[in-house]
């Protein structure tokens, strides 16, 4: 799809990498509505606005905090697991190593999340 939207690869490039750097703040929506929840619910259940919601389900990936994830979790009733694993791969360009976000979602939702996919 994005290369029908130009032949530019630097363009290319910056879509595929914001839609990786959101990937988190995307499943937290998924998670929200496979749980049967409106954004003003998970508001009152983590007591702040549905706005707040809105910004972290929109946001980047390095703009939400650990709180946020473990309001998150607890407001849906789910453990919240992060872990350290070492890499397979190498490191991306100059030197810097590449994001590499992994989300398990829970057996008991994936069901409930294909619904909403």
């Amino acid at each position: 799809m994005v290369r029908s939207l130009s032949d530019d690869p630097g363009f290319q490039e910056e879509v595929e990498r914001t839609i990786e750097e959101r990937a988190l703040g995307r499943m937290l929506g998924v998670l929200r509505n496979a749980a049967g929840l409106t954004q003003a619910e998970m508001a009152d259940k983590m007591q702040c606005t549905q706005g707040r919601i809105s910004k972290l389900e929109m946001a980047a990936l390095r703009s939400i905090r650990i709180g946020d994830l473990v309001d998150y979790a607890r407001a849906l009733d789910l453990n919240l697991c992060i872990s350290f694993e070492r890499r397979s791969g190498g490191r991306g360009k100059q030197g810097v190593e590449e994001s590499n976000l992994s989300i398990r979602i829970p057996d008991s939702l994936e069901k409930r999340m294909r619904k909403v996919l």
